[in-house]
Parts: structure tokens; sequence; C-alpha cells
């Protein structure tokens, strides 16, 4: 573990900052991932607090999890359209809001050309029916 001379948290190798956030993930209690990473229990806390991943394992959550999950309402939306639901009933299928597929479709030219590609371009004029 490396601790800044200037006093900020200390910072952990990336081999022992994954470890812990698997172990964290797989329900083991913080005293005991820290102990089998070779760490004490407060340097875990020191290092959570300037960590976000590490300090949502250790919250309990995994930290991947909102990131997966956005990943499959992207998969979501253009699937349910290719099954014949609507642009916004695909949308709210999938979790999210008619708009925020909208602002996919305008940022990602990836899942624009999906959608494009199931039958449900989104323009303009779509996107003010969807919206509406």
């Amino acid at each position: 573990m490396y601790l800044p001379a200037n006093g900020s948290a200390p910072v952990l190798p990336t081999k022992t900052r994954e470890g812990l956030v698997e172990y964290l993930r797989v329900d083991l209690a913080p005293e005991e991932a820290a102990t089998r990473t070779g760490i004490t229990l407060d340097a875990l806390h020191a290092v959570a607090n300037a960590d976000g991943n590490l300090a949502v394992a250790l919250a309990g959550r995994n930290p991947h999890a909102r990131c997966g999950q956005a990943i499959q309402q992207r998969a979501d939306v253009p699937r349910g359209v290719a099954l014949g639901i609507s642009l916004a009933g695909a949308a709210r299928t999938a979790g999210v809001a008619a708009a925020t597929v909208i602002a996919w479709s305008a940022n990602d030219a990836r899942f624009k050309a999906t959608l494009d590609a199931v039958g449900a371009p989104v323009d303009s004029s779509t996107a003010k029916q969807v919206v509406a």
C-alpha cells in the first residue's frame, strides 16, 4: 500500500484493490476481506473513502451493477421493437423514459443504427411523437 506524503488517502496496488472488491462482492465480511488481502480494516476504510467502486462494494453492492443495468436496458429497447412493441412501449418495458431512448439515439451512432435496423428509426418527428 502506498501512503502519499501529502496526507491524502492511501493507494492500493491494483491487484489488492481488485481482490478486495471481489471478496466484498461475494459477501465476505470486510474484516476477512482485509485480512485476506494483507491490509488492516482501518486501511480498507481509508482507501474506500477515496475509491468509489471499493466504497460501493464495501456497502454490500456490486460496483458494476449500474453499468450492467444500463447495458441491458440499451439491449432491451431494440429487442422489444423487433418483437413488435412500439418504441415508447419498448422503453417502458426496459425501464427507461422514452426521452432517454431519444438521447441514446442522438448520442450513440451504434444504438441509432440498431434501432434503424429493427425498424424503429429515430428522427426529430419520431422523437416528438415518442416523448409526447
